[in-house]
């Protein structure tokens, strides 16, 4: 074979394995670093050239082995795509489905495509060096074209790590003065609700939770809200005590990379202030992008788990078809292990030497929903994805009453697991800690990521904020919000001059995460916005 067949033939596959995982990162670039790309390329690559190199030896023959590949690979990472668009379709809705296993059927049909290209290939007389070099231009059009969009993201991404210099001189000069040094748990449970909008938008009471926090002697700030509608930007505001628009006065609010917020919570003024007080600082891996702080002192991970990028690249695949159809752990049951994991490692903590300031991000009840209501495990029946709002409520994923019955179960097994956490906590603790069980965001069943008209406010920035906090709750109020809970405890506990903020609201859309639209006048009146911020 000429040198330059040979060449398209070994070319084809890589191309075509490649291009799946650079879209997937290029559609998804501001929540992603580059690193992401590295083991999913690495393992797609390596396997393509294991089958490619296997088929090779047996048939004797590069240009067919290189179609056979490449086939294969174009197979392999549309099956997730093709079950995705199938559920969602009507046909995928219909009664047909009740009496076929759409996942077995999917499967099957895959592979009868698979084996039938196979076979056509194998037996085919005709030059394929037409059809290689058309999959070699359409592999490397694709591919270039997507690394011409990456890299011209990257050239421009900002990488600056805003600083924080809301301290000060007065909390610089308190710290010298500082005695009491509690124990300190950061315990933020996603998109939990506060008591009012569990009533009205899920017909939830959560008087028997709540009381029991009052009664451990919390104080719950029942009409409290969240700052901003998601994780990295809500954590980026309470972890360094100030609204995001002073934390990042330069900000583009055209910027679409999460990736400045993400610098502020992994270098935050929380953990700088407590690490000068000499405290250390203990995360617990969540398995969420945001909220991964391996710079932290000590940090607990549950071995090696797939992170939020790998799991959507697996999600393309009929990976997670065939661990469903063959009732092997699966995805969910990594993410259900890592919940409780976490649990688990927080409880162990009171062992520790003093003083310590504990965080844990904990991804429930937030979807996916994996825990019944006594603790069950459920199998959502989709790819696997923590998508919420109108990404999650469509067709082929979750009706709004499915959303509601299945939040409402996951956040009553949540409670159940907080109660043991806390017990367990309070018991195990010498001097009494400081307890913060706070939420980052409400749940998001009447959220649309892309208009803010479509959204209920009232919902999606509902939390439960509780504080247990030693020696009195004196300076805590009902609506406090969390830009304003460590100036709180570092005021009462440490000396410190904190004024307290305005509590305020604002919500952004997922497309333009810092274009800020304050909707504290919200709370109260759906969808009355008032001035657009940074």
């Amino acid at each position: 074979m000429p040198n330059r067949l040979r060449w398209l033939a070994w070319s084809a596959p890589f191309l075509f394995a490649a291009y799946p995982i650079l879209f997937l990162y290029a559609h998804n670039i501001a929540d992603l670093s580059l690193r992401s790309l590295a083991l999913p390329l690495a393992v797609a690559l390596g396997l393509t050239a294991a089958l490619f190199l296997t088929l090779g030896f047996v048939i004797s023959n590069d240009q067919k082995a290189g179609l056979i590949t490449t086939l294969f690979v174009i197979l392999f990472f549309s099956c997730g795509h093709a079950y995705e668009g199938l559920i969602s379709s009507p046909f995928g809705r219909s009664w047909l489905w009740l009496f076929i296993n759409i996942k077995t059927a999917l499967l099957a049909v895959w592979s009868v495509i698979f084996l039938a290209g196979t076979v056509a290939i194998l037996r085919t007389k005709r030059d394929l060096g037409t059809i290689k070099r058309l999959l070699v231009i359409t592999g490397a059009v694709l591919v270039g074209t997507t690394l011409a969009s990456i890299g011209s993201y990257e050239i421009f991404r900002d990488r600056s790590l805003p600083v924080n210099n809301q301290g000060g001189s007065k909390e610089e000069a308190a710290e010298s003065g500082s005695v009491k040094t509690p124990n300190i748990y950061y315990i933020v449970v996603d998109a939990y609700a506060g008591k009012d909008a569990l009533k009205r938008f899920y017909g939830f009471d959560n008087s028997e939770f709540l009381d029991y926090l009052e009664r451990k002697g919390f104080y719950v700030a029942n009409r409290s809200r969240s700052n901003y509608p998601r994780t990295s930007l809500s954590l980026a505001s309470s972890l360094n005590m100030a609204y995001l628009k002073d934390l990042m006065p330069a900000v583009d609010t055209g910027s679409r990379d999460i990736g400045a917020s993400r610098r502020l919570i992994r270098h935050n003024e929380v953990f700088r202030s407590l690490r000068r007080r000499g405290y250390t600082i203990v995360a617990v891996s969540s398995g969420c992008a945001d909220t991964e702080l391996d710079n932290a002192d000590v940090y607990f991970k549950p071995g090696w788990t797939l992170d939020e990028f790998q799991n959507a690249v697996i999600g393309t695949t009929p990976i997670p078809l065939l661990l469903d159809v063959t009732g092997s752990p699966d995805q969910f049951d990594a993410h259900r292990n890592r919940i409780l994991f976490e649990f688990d490692q927080i409880s162990r903590l009171s062992s520790m030497k003093a003083p310590f300031f504990a965080f844990a991000h904990i991804e429930i009840p937030h979807p996916p929903f994996v825990f019944g209501a006594d603790g069950q495990r459920l199998n959502p029946g989709t790819v696997f994805h923590d998508r919420d709002g109108n990404w999650l409520i469509r067709d082929g994923r979750l009706t709004r009453s499915e959303y509601v019955r299945q939040y409402v179960d996951q956040l009553t097994y949540t409670n159940r697991k907080l109660k043991i956490l806390i017990d367990s906590i309070l018991s195990g603790a010498g001097t009494p800690p400081i307890l913060i069980l706070q939420s980052d965001h409400g749940p998001r069943s009447m959220l649309s990521w892309e208009d803010p008209e479509k959204t209920d406010f009232r919902e999606c920035m509902s939390i439960v904020n509780a504080y247990y906090l030693p020696g009195g709750a004196e300076a805590l109020y009902e609506d406090i919000s969390p830009v304003n809970t460590f100036r709180i405890i570092f005021n009462r506990y440490f000396g410190t001059e904190y004024t307290m903020l305005e509590d305020r609201n604002y919500f952004s859309t997922a497309r333009y995460p810092y274009r800020f639209i304050d909707v504290t006048g919200s709370m109260t009146e759906r969808h009355r916005t008032t001035s657009s911020g940074r």
